[in-house]
């Protein structure tokens, strides 16, 4: 999922990674809530949150809205991207913008 960056996929589904890698979705799923102690969906929105992290890093991030960074990294509203970044960081993602 990291090499191919298919957490960009705001509609991305266990179903849907199942089919691209030719694993049972319940394998993944084992797989995931063992490996990473979480969720499949808190495994992806990490992912997003740390690609728009690493996005805000880049000099020219002051070009992109966050919430066209948002959109781009997979999420699919405003305000699960701010909720989920919160989650994550402990900051709003103005907050962490402004660093």
């Amino acid at each position: 999922m990291e090499d191919e960056r298919l957490y960009l996929n705001p509609t991305l589904t266990l179903a849907e990674l199942s089919a691209h890698t030719g694993l049972a979705p319940r394998l993944i799923s084992f797989t995931v809530n063992q490996g990473f102690g979480r969720s499949f969906n808190d495994v992806v929105n990490g992912y997003r949150v740390a690609e728009v992290k690493r996005r805000l890093a880049a000099p020219d991030a002051r070009r992109f809205t966050l919430l066209g960074l948002a959109l781009e990294c997979g999420f699919n509203s405003k305000t699960t991207f701010n909720r989920i970044f919160k989650q994550f960081t402990g900051q709003a993602p103005s907050e962490w913008g402004n660093k």
